[in-house]
């Protein structure tokens, strides 16, 4: 009962943190002119402020101290980071999106490697165990798969913050 109430709360901090520091950094964005404008991939028509995944991150790290270090952990943070760092890179001069796979695909496979891993569907659609070569495909493809699912939506309208 006690690892639920630490969830809890653990997750109840970075939603906090994030809902706190999100408006601080759209003035900021706004302040500074960083406004994402529109064009045809975007469903805005106005100037709108990107960069929320500063709030998200700044959520995953007020909660750094409730954990447990482990190489999972420390995989986790450092795949987060990078990922965080090409965000912002991308929001400042627009990465290439073949680029941007293929770090998100290396991120992946460094969860992968240090332990996350889809190896069992639990009966889902009749499947139950997965060989590990098809586990490692789709744990990668699931990771880079959601990645870029977030990025589209934070893309499209600055939705994910």
């Amino acid at each position: 009962m006690k690892i639920y109430l630490t969830i809890s709360i653990v997750i109840s901090l970075a939603l906090i943190v994030s809902l706190l520091v999100i408006p601080v950094v759209i003035k900021w964005v706004r302040h500074k002119g960083l406004l994402a404008q529109p064009n045809h991939r975007t469903s805005h028509v106005i100037p709108t402020p990107s960069m929320g995944g500063i709030g998200i991150f700044f959520g995953l790290l007020a909660v750094l101290p409730f954990l447990n270090y482990n190489i999972e952990i420390i995989t986790i943070l450092v795949s987060a980071c990078v990922l965080f760092g090409v965000g912002l890179w991308d929001d400042f001069y627009d990465m290439k999106s073949l680029l941007k796979l293929f770090i998100q695909i290396g991120c992946a496979t460094a969860l992968y490697f240090a332990g996350f891993s889809i190896d069992n569907l639990h009966g889902i659609l009749g499947i139950y165990e997965i060989p590990k070569i098809v586990a490692c495909i789709i744990t990668i493809l699931f990771i880079t798969g959601v990645t870029n699912a977030f990025n589209l939506i934070d893309g499209i309208d600055g939705l994910a913050g």
